[in-house]
This record gives structure tokens, sequence and C-alpha cells, in this order.
């Protein structure tokens, strides 16, 4: 008789105790198993929700969560996961979890970097760099003198193709990297293009390679959504260390951000009412 009521209060206290998630990210088509309803940035989910993935599933279909309090997971379907024609099924409980990459990352977004150091990724972590329509980077004008008629440029060089040189604004010690910069007209050559940043000087006639770019665009203010995600989800109540924690899937979700574009997301955000 103990041992039943004791099996009864462990699971009195076990049960309701499920780890709750938020979704960060979704790649791919993942939908909840009983619903059909597809998940999207910042859908919710328990252990016992049941997710449906494409059989097969795309080579890169995971789905990013937070779990409060235990940091990120990545979700993916187990060898052992329901394969049928209609799709792949299997318990959120069951799936395959791999934890985030946040902690190669410690400190970083308290830092001070400049051109080209900024564009450097983890490999890590996320190889590519994440532009929404305006990018800002800070650049060191002793280094890299623009007022006498030296300039930035991408480099954009794909097959088929002489090399595209696209001039890149600046404004003081301020270079402006778009989106739209990286264009080119052949879209089915967008995937092989290589990119490349340079600087022209004018003093010695000479153009400089600095850095090469993975670029990752972000059309759709993901990198928004994420944080405020992140603040909302998150119990880290240090302003530095959620900085972090947000800087951190920010990065490994989409890409590295701007310093300056997130830092400008990231206090927009923390200053605007968030949810009890």
């Amino acid at each position: 008789m103990k041992k039943i009521f004791c099996l009864y209060f462990l699971l009195l206290f076990v049960i309701p105790g499920f780890t709750q998630y938020t979704v960060t990210k979704v790649v791919g088509n993942v939908e909840y198993g009983r619903s059909g309803i597809k998940l999207i940035s910042g859908s919710k989910l328990t252990d016992n929700d049941q997710l449906k993935w494409n059989n097969p599933p795309g080579e890169n279909d995971m789905v990013r969560v937070l779990a409060a309090g235990k940091g990120v997971f990545i979700l993916m379907p187990s060898i052992k996961a329901e394969r049928g024609q209609n799709g792949i099924l299997e318990f959120v409980k069951v799936s395959f979890k791999i934890k985030g990459k946040g902690g190669y990352l410690s400190g970083r977004a308290e830092g001070d970097e400049s051109i080209p150091e900024s564009l450097q990724t983890e490999e890590k972590v996320n190889s590519k760099n994440l532009f929404a329509a305006e990018n800002k980077y800070v650049f060191d004008r002793n280094k890299y003198i623009v007022s006498d008629g030296g300039k930035f440029f991408l480099q954009i060089d794909y097959p088929g193709s002489p090399p595209i040189i696209r001039e890149l604004k600046t404004l003081a010690d301020t270079l402006f990297i778009n989106s739209a910069d990286f264009e080119i007209l052949d879209k089915d050559m967008a995937n092989k293009a290589k990119y490349k940043l340079g600087f022209f000087s004018s003093v010695n006639k000479t153009s400089q390679s600095l850095i090469n770019i993975k670029p990752a665009f972000d059309y759709a203010n993901e990198m928004e959504t994420i944080i405020k995600i992140m603040i909302n989800e998150t119990k880290e109540k240090d302003q530095a260390k959620l900085k972090q924690e947000c800087y951190a899937e920010v990065y490994e979700a989409l890409g590295k951000p701007s310093e300056i574009d997130f830092n400008n997301a990231f206090y927009k955000m923390v200053s605007m009412p968030q949810k009890n």
C-alpha cells in the first residue's frame, strides 16, 4: 500500500512537470501531429505534443526550441520515429535533441569589433553573416581612409560572369552593407556566387581583399522575433546575460548579425512592455 501511495505521489508531481518549449526557428515543414497546424516561431510545445515531419525530412529540417531555464535545443526526428506515407510522426519527448551551441559565444555580444573582424564567424556556431535590408558596421578611419576617395566594395564572382564590383556606402566611421548589394540578375547562380569585401585605396591606387562573406538574409525580421521570444520566455533577469543569450540564439539560428543592428533591436525590445 505504501508503494502504491508513493508511486501516486511521485506521478502527481512528475507528470505536470513536462518541459515547456517555445519555438524560436523552424527549418522545413513541421506541423503539430494532431491538428496539422504548421509550427512557426513562437509556437508552444510540451513533451506530450506530437510533431509531423516530411518523409523523408529535408537535409536541414529541424525545430529550434527554448526551454526556459534549460537553454536552447534542436529537435529532429529520431531513428525510431514512425514513418508513413503522410509523414513522420513522433512525440517531442522522444525526439532527437541536441543542445544549442550558444556557449561557444560567451561574452561575444559585448564585443566592439570593427571591419573586417566584425564579419568573421565561428564555424562551430554558424559560418554565415546575417543581413537585413540595411546593416551597419564600424571601421577604423585611420586604417581605411575614405575622406580622400577610398572606397569599400563588395565583389561578386560566379560561373559565366566577370566579377561584379559594387561600391558600398559609408558615413563617418560606419560602413553600410545592404541585402540588395548581394543581388545578381541570374537567380539560379545565387547559391554558387562567392562574395568578398574589399577596400580601394585612392592614395596607393590599389585594392585589397578583406574577407570572404557567406550571406544569410533576414527578410521577415526573424532576428527581432527571436529576441522577443527570448526576452518573454527566458528566466534570465540579468540584462547583460539576457543580451548574450539573445545574441547566441540569433547567431546560431540565423547567422552572425551586425553588432550595431543587434544592439538596436535588443534595446528596443527590452524597453517595450513584455508579457508578465
